[in-house]
């Protein structure tokens, strides 16, 4: 699903590759809007974006968990 930002689109296939997961998987689509993933791409201060694998869903987070 190409979000016309090259910048996610680089983030969401590296996880997708990392995990194991096909670019259209629904774990990987619904990463697009994910608020911490803006947060990284766009705001100075934001500076970690954790990628997470639980069960059948990928979490992102500007934290540490």
């Amino acid at each position: 699903m190409p979000s016309g930002d090259s910048r996610k689109e680089f983030i969401c296939a590296i996880a997708s590759q990392f995990f194991g997961l096909s670019a259209n998987d629904d774990a990987i689509t619904s990463l697009y809007n994910v608020k911490d993933l803006n947060n990284f791409l766009d705001d100075a201060g934001a500076e970690l974006l954790s990628v997470q694998y639980e069960g059948k869903k990928v979490r992102l987070s500007n934290k540490v968990c």
